[in-house]
């Protein structure tokens, strides 16, 4: 949410952990890499010119258009853009429209249940996860070491920086945190999500990542980013 909205979406399509890292994402609302924007634009031109000397133009509703990548809802965190959100202010605000309602001040709840828990787990989950960035674990690193079956939380930066949705001139970061491995939808959230809206303005996450927190076995984590590191040291004693 921390870019955009509730819920998850289809696995993100990076050929490599190099792409990811090198994917323009301002404010978390795109996650075009450069090779897919000239791609896209390439394409774009030649159905133009088939277009235009072929069929006679063919009329389409915006309901028929595809769902752009990196719209609000695709990661946890992930809001509507700042115009909408914004003027609802920094209390719970439950808006009006289908995109107000998306916005972080619709989900304020500082009561809830086990939150300094939920930030706790949190915590530590982004910590070591920012630690296996420093080591520049990847996920060849653990193909090739054989972990690829184990808990894993990849962090990637991006190029442009998230805006909070819930205070004017406030940026939040350029990081990602997406799970390795999670059966079901993609779990990922923006680097900022846990302290500025949970943390300080009392958003209350979706259940589905609420569990997915509770549930992940930080231990194995830990010990996955251990032994990856192990793994590398000993093929470069090798060689």
């Amino acid at each position: 949410m921390a870019g955009s909205g509730d819920g998850s979406a289809a696995p993100s399509a990076c050929p490599s952990d190099l792409e990811c890292k090198l994917a323009f994402k301002p404010g978390f609302d795109s996650r075009f890499t450069l090779g897919a924007t000239l791609g896209c634009s390439a394409l774009v031109g030649l159905l133009s010119v088939a277009l235009a000397f072929s069929a006679p133009a063919i009329l389409i509703s915006n309901h028929d258009l595809p769902r752009a990548p990196g719209k609000w809802g695709e990661c946890e965190g992930y809001w509507p853009p700042p115009a909408v959100c914004l003027p609802l202010g920094t209390n719970s605000h439950q808006g009006v429209t289908a995109e107000e309602m998306a916005c972080p001040q619709a989900h304020v709840n500082m009561q809830w249940d086990a939150r300094s828990e939920f930030l706790a787990k949190l915590a530590d989950v982004e910590s070591v996860a920012k630690n296996a960035s420093a080591d520049f674990i990847s996920k060849q690193l653990l193909a090739q070491c054989g972990l690829n079956e184990e808990p894993f939380i990849h962090m990637m930066s991006f190029r442009g920086i998230a805006m909070s949705r819930m205070e004017d001139g406030v940026f939040l970061g350029n990081r990602e945190f997406e799970s390795h491995q999670h059966t079901g939808s993609r779990i990922c959230w923006p680097d900022g999500f846990a302290d500025h809206y949970v943390g300080r303005f009392g958003v209350k996450p979706t259940q589905e990542f609420r569990t997915f927190i509770q549930e992940f076995d930080l231990n194995a984590f830990r010990l996955a980013a251990s032994n990856a590191v192990a793994c590398r040291k000993k093929a470069d004693r090798e060689h």
